[in-house]
């Protein structure tokens, strides 16, 4: 959440200006999206459901950066105040970035693990090894 209020606070004054608009739009919708998607993915009611979830706010904080990263390529950050905001909240952006891509790695990685677990606990159940006939 406290990305997403400081990306708001930095694109803000950028909604003045047609050239910049569309690129305060984007990096708004994103950064904010990291923080629903999170809220959402700790709401989340199944296992898939958070995975899902986390991938997701793992893109978004992956298209923060993108935004950050292309507003200071072409110069769009104004003020010097304004730029080093706009650094610091790249770097925040990125972390999380690494954050929610190894999240999202553990969590796939265990649903994996369990759906495996599952499926050989019901083979064994069913009377060994044999797998099921293939229906047509």
């Amino acid at each position: 959440m406290q990305m997403a209020v400081r990306a708001h606070h930095l694109a803000k004054p950028l909604f003045r200006d047609a050239e910049t608009r569309h690129v305060a739009t984007q990096l708004l919708r994103a950064a904010s999206s990291v923080a629903a998607n999170y809220r959402a993915a700790c709401l989340g009611r199944s296992r898939r459901e958070f995975v899902a979830k986390i991938g997701t706010v793992r893109e978004e904080a992956d298209e923060t950066v993108f935004w950050l990263s292309f507003m200071e390529r072409v110069a769009i950050v104004p003020s010097g105040g304004a730029r080093e905001a706009a650094a610091e909240l790249q770097d925040e952006a990125r972390q999380l970035a690494r954050i929610f891509a190894a999240s999202y790695r553990t969590a796939r990685k265990k649903l994996v693990e369990r759906r495996r677990a599952r499926r050989a606990a019901k083979r064994e159940s069913a009377g060994g090894d044999t797998p099921s006939p293939v229906t047509a």
